[in-house]
């Protein structure tokens, strides 16, 4: 089904972190409006997209939304959108995520 930028607009409902006539948010809108039904519903309901300008968001913000992922995006493609959707879909972990987890048991 293809989607509305409004619509989409209107089921990430504020819970995001752009200035919303950015370059980055319309494309975030666009990039959305053209995932499959499924993915589409995942994507509103598990993950919070947010901007890489610098902001501070509190954990228990981020906790009271009840989000899987948080995605931070930086002048991003339609494809980089997409590909970020996927990792939140397929549960891989975040890089540094790995990376602390490899220096604690070298710690041990």
């Amino acid at each position: 089904m293809k989607r509305k930028l409004e619509e989409v607009h209107y089921d990430l409902a504020g819970v995001h972190g752009f200035k919303e006539h950015s370059k980055t948010y319309i494309r975030l809108l666009e990039t959305l409006q053209r995932l499959p039904d499924d993915v589409y519903e995942y994507a509103i309901k598990n993950i919070l997209f947010v901007d890489s300008t610098s902001q501070a968001i509190p954990i228990n913000q981020l906790r009271e939304l009840e989000k899987e992922y948080v995605v931070v995006l930086a002048k991003p493609s339609h494809f980089t959108i997409a590909h970020e959707v996927a990792h939140a879909i397929l549960k891989h972990r975040a890089f540094w995520e790995s990376n602390i987890n490899r220096k604690m048991k070298l710690i041990n």
